[in-house]
């Protein structure tokens, strides 16, 4: 009975330490995430850093926007979104003709960047109900940057939602 409780304990220990472990890299795996859809937000917000945030400059820059879009490929990201001052659409991948052009000033990351968010700050949502894109009425999180001019005015927003559930 001594070595079976000796050999229990072991096993437990063992076993706590590997849940540990499997923590700590899941851990690691998703500050990763984080830091990688952070850069990519900056890199599209330097996008428009030297103009306003319209659909016109947004077509100038489209073939910027589908390579970052197509690195995230194997991501859990589903969109990337580009709003102008006003909370319209003026830029999304993939293509979606539902979403570009309406307003979504509504939502907590377009006020937050507008209202409160500094060049180099990303916003991460709750998870909420998706009103336009792929994921439109699922349950997704969203990362964000306000996209400011070099004066620090607010000119729009990027998004990056994404499907939690995949990451």
């Amino acid at each position: 009975n001594q070595v079976r409780a000796e050999a229990r304990e072991q096993f437990f220990d063992q076993y706590n330490r590997q849940q540990l472990l499997l923590a700590e890299q899941a851990s690691r795996s998703v500050e990763d995430y984080f830091a990688t859809l952070r850069r990519n937000l900056d890199f599209a917000a330097s996008l428009f850093e030297n103009g306003e945030v319209t659909r016109e400059r947004a077509k100038v820059v489209q073939g910027s926007l589908d390579k970052l879009y197509q690195s995230l490929a194997d991501t859990a990201v589903v969109d990337l979104v580009v709003f102008d001052r006003e909370g319209t659409v003026v830029a999304i991948n993939p293509p979606d003709p539902y979403t570009l052009g309406r307003s979504y000033a509504w939502r907590d990351y377009y006020q937050w960047a507008r209202d409160q968010g500094r060049p180099g700050q990303m916003y991460v949502s709750p998870f909420m109900r998706m009103e336009g894109g792929q994921l439109r009425g699922n349950k997704a999180l969203i990362v964000a940057e306000g996209i400011y001019s070099k004066e620090g005015e607010f000119q729009g927003v990027v998004a990056l939602p994404f499907n939690f559930v995949d990451l």
